[in-house]
């Protein structure tokens, strides 16, 4: 047996046991007692908590007990962890402080060779390309932190809400094109905002706030403000290959409607994005041709002929 299916083996042997001796895996296991003290080093790096105790019913005990029941993947769902592995490795910036080639490393030790022959092969011929973080945000891991534990924040805002300190409830992150944001609700005035993380300039836990929301009163928060916020419809025209590059970038506020071979982008946008839906509209280049409202018409029009007067 391969040391690496033996340690399966014995995460399984000892899942439900808060204490165990050496003589237990080495009976089990057939193996020999340096063999079996390699295999609780291996089983501690894995990271099994335990300790051992000495004295003539000395032996190791396990603490923080959690139920361990051994999990088989095929080739192909080890390939699609270790892809999803390789991807999030990509990115420059994660809420996360682990390792990823550590964690790599770990779940690596536990295949057989035949599998690590594959993840190998198919790490060697499968290749994840992605925008890399353009910011480097120093509170990611704090408003991660903020949002699994409930707890308030207060912050100093961007520079376009003035830069001054407000104290924030956080609901979730979200990445996009390289940036890290963060959706939450101001606690004074219980504005829904998404914050830009890496423009957030100093942040600082607060204990001492009565206003607490649930995650269910916080969805029902965004709920409504994705309701009223957005309050200009609009509506665009899309060739097949516009549809294709909408369906690979657009935002929370817009859907496509498929009526037989006609595509529309419809959605809301409020009228302090509306410069942001120029840009976006412009990106989609030949393939859109803007229906409604006449504001947002007018202001793509205008933005090709400032891009057109620079060829003039």
């Amino acid at each position: 047996m391969k040391k690496s299916e033996r340690l399966n083996l014995e995460l399984a042997f000892l899942s439900d046991k808060t204490v165990f001796q050496l003589q237990d895996l080495m009976t089990t296991f057939e193996i020999s007692k340096r063999t079996a003290l390699r295999d609780v080093a291996a089983l501690e790096e894995l990271g099994l908590p335990l300790y051992s105790e000495v004295g003539p019913g000395g032996g190791y005990k396990i603490t923080q007990h959690r139920s361990m029941i051994p999990i088989y993947f095929n080739n192909q769902e080890v390939s699609a962890i270790f892809f999803a592995l390789k991807a999030l490795s990509n990115l420059s910036s994660t809420p996360f402080l682990q390792s990823y080639p550590r964690i790599t490393d770990k779940l690596m030790a536990s295949l057989s060779p035949s599998q690590q022959i594959t993840v190998k092969t198919m790490q060697g011929a499968v290749h994840y390309y992605s925008g890399a973080s353009i910011s480097h945000p120093q509170f990611l891991n704090d408003f991660l932190t903020i949002i699994l534990e409930t707890q308030i924040a207060r912050i100093l805002s961007p520079a376009r809400w003035g830069a001054k300190t407000v104290e924030i409830q956080a609901f979730e992150l979200l990445y996009r094109n390289g940036i890290w944001f963060c959706d939450a609700v101001l606690l004074a005035s219980k504005e829904w905002v998404t914050l830009r993380i890496d423009q957030v300039e100093a942040f600082k836990l607060v204990n001492d706030s009565p206003t607490i929301f649930d995650r269910s009163q916080l969805y029902e928060l965004k709920q409504h403000y994705e309701k009223t916020h957005h309050d200009i419809a609009f509506r665009c025209l899309l060739t097949q290959k516009g549809a294709e590059k909408f369906e690979k970038n657009h935002y929370p506020n817009m859907h496509l409607r498929v009526q037989g071979e006609q595509y529309e982008l419809c959605g809301g946008y409020n009228k302090d994005e509306y410069e942001y839906m120029i840009e976006y509209l412009v990106s989609l280049g030949a393939e859109v041709k803007v229906q409604s409202p006449p504001a947002l018409k007018q202001g793509y029009v205008a933005k090709l002929k400032a891009l057109l007067a620079n060829y003039e």
